[in-house]
């Protein structure tokens, strides 16, 4: 979905000129052309609406029909579930000042309720139990949808296997990533950057430290000057991060190419086991992990062409239709067993605190659902008391719907240097 342009100002004009240059770079060369004019950072209006659930519970929070008894449950909220908060003025009538009773049972008298929306059910919950979530962007970037999926004939060499011949290896429960702006990540009046440093020490950028975050979550990043910088591992001295050729969405393992729509992250330790040690790999390796073992199933496995149903048929931004392949040419640190992160370029990823505009993409909008935070329902207390999620994830139980079926082509790599000009 693309947000509407307005003008902007001065200075966020000039730092999408950046941008700009960026986008036309990464999909002009063959690809096909972003839009002739330079994008322009958009205010989200109603930002102050997105909220979520803020206390925790293992039995959740129930919605309410009404204020009044007696009422009807129509839904049970979890601890980081997103909400839109429906009062009155900003959006939320509730929070600051509630009594901490309003975090037990929502249907004692006297729990004061507040209106919210999850997609299309609106009801009330708990008052304390929901607040504002202050995230970022709180802008967009607008500019003409057409992001071009490269053809599998550029990625994959020798004839394309028929779906039928592969094996199955799904259910898979799906996540997206994205290229991170540094425009939509600005540093605040009263905070100091931090440095982006290459493998040898030398400052590539000075940036905020919520850029940087984002940075390390997706893995890849656009500077404001148009520049792409790619995560480069770590050692004594931190994180180090490469800039990349003019043009590059990103880097995988292994030298491969991240392409939008057909790049994917997996666990190759679950995949071996999946596929039996076919071609190579050493299966067993989930409890122990060895760090060896893994590299090692890495370069038996990386490049594999996976095929998934679901996403076949799904109708692109540039008019194309999608043939539901993908090449595993990445890792992530949360990507553990059952799980696959599929690369969606500059478009949304599925963060649910996020507008429309950096939340959705065509598989989104074809109805695939990725996992979101209140997926997971139990947490412990970490470092300093915070809530981290147990070990034992649930969202095979809560979100069972979600997982995609999955076929993996073991003798089919996809390129490991992929065309710069697909077409």
């Amino acid at each position: 979905m693309t947000c509407p342009c307005e003008t902007g100002s001065p200075r966020r004009l000039a730092a999408l000129l950046a941008v700009g240059i960026l986008l036309g770079c990464a999909v002009g060369a063959g690809r096909g052309a972003m839009a002739e004019e330079p994008p322009a950072l958009v205010e989200v209006p109603d930002w102050r609406t997105f909220g979520r659930v803020q206390a925790y519970d293992p039995a959740g929070f129930p919605c309410f029909d009404r204020q009044e008894e007696p009422r009807t449950e129509l839904i049970r909220l979890f601890y980081k579930h997103p909400v839109v908060l429906a009062g009155a003025g900003t959006g939320f009538a509730g929070g600051a000042g509630v009594s901490d009773a309003a975090r037990g049972d929502a249907s004692l008298p006297g729990v004061a309720l507040a209106p919210v929306r999850v997609g299309e059910i609106s009801c009330l919950v708990a008052a304390s139990a929901v607040g504002p979530v202050h995230t970022m962007p709180v802008e967009c970037l607008a500019r003409s949808p057409g992001t071009v999926v490269a053809p599998l004939s550029s990625l994959v060499e020798g004839p394309l296997p028929e779906a039928a011949s592969g094996t199955p290896v799904g259910p898979l429960f799906p996540t997206f990533y994205q290229v991170a702006f540094e425009v939509l990540y600005p540093r605040k009046a009263d905070e100091a950057t931090v440095a982006l440093k290459d493998r040898k020490g030398r400052v590539i950028e000075d940036v905020s430290p919520q850029f940087r975050k984002a940075l390390l979550i997706q893995g890849t990043g656009a500077l404001a000057d148009g520049r792409v910088v790619n995560v480069a591992g770590s050692g004594r001295h931190g994180r180090r991060f490469v800039v990349l050729p003019r043009g590059s969405y990103g880097l995988g393992i292994a030298g491969y190419n991240l392409y939008p729509y057909r790049s994917a992250a997996v666990d190759f330790d679950w995949l071996c086991d999946k596929l039996s040690g076919a071609v190579g790999c050493k299966p067993g390796n989930l409890e122990k992990r060895d760090r060896d073992v893994t590299s090692a199933n890495r370069k038996a496995l990386v490049g594999m062409l996976l095929y998934l149903p679901r996403l076949d048929g799904a109708r692109m931004a540039d008019g194309t239709v999608h043939d539901g392949r993908v090449c595993a040419v990445d890792v992530g640190g949360g990507i553990r067993n059952d799980r696959i992160d599929l690369f969606v370029g500059t478009d949304g990823a599925g963060n649910p605190y996020y507008p429309s505009c950096r939340r959705d993409n065509p598989w989104i909008s074809s109805g695939v659902q990725s996992l979101i935070p209140s997926d997971w329902r139990r947490f412990v207390p970490g470092e300093d008391g915070v809530l981290v999620r147990e070990l034992e994830t649930e969202y095979r139980q809560v979100s069972p719907g979600k997982g995609l079926e999955v076929m993996a082509f073991p003798s089919v790599r996809c390129r490991r240097e992929a065309l710069s000009n697909p077409d």
